[in-house]
């Protein structure tokens, strides 16, 4: 974080932290993650991406991201198609 301090104006640092993520088309870890999702949080690998992508364009209010603002930055930007 020393060099977001450095260059504030070009660099900002973001924490994200997902509770785990699904890989695409693997039918056992979907089965595993909505047996386990009430005590163990899971996004897809989908919504983590795009909330990533879009969090490197706009930014974001805070800098540790928790696993449910990541899901639902993730889920907002897959709606929209962008």
């Amino acid at each position: 974080m020393a060099l977001e301090a450095q260059n504030p104006e070009k660099i900002s640092i973001y924490l994200p932290r997902p509770g785990s993520v699904i890989p695409p088309n693997n039918k056992i870890v979907t089965v595993l993650v909505k047996l386990t999702t009430s005590f163990y949080p899971a996004m897809k690998a989908e919504e983590f991406a795009a909330a990533m992508i879009d969090i490197a364009i706009k930014g974001a209010d805070e800098q540790a991201l928790s696993h449910d603002v990541m899901q639902e930055r993730g889920r907002k930007v897959l709606s929209k198609g962008v």
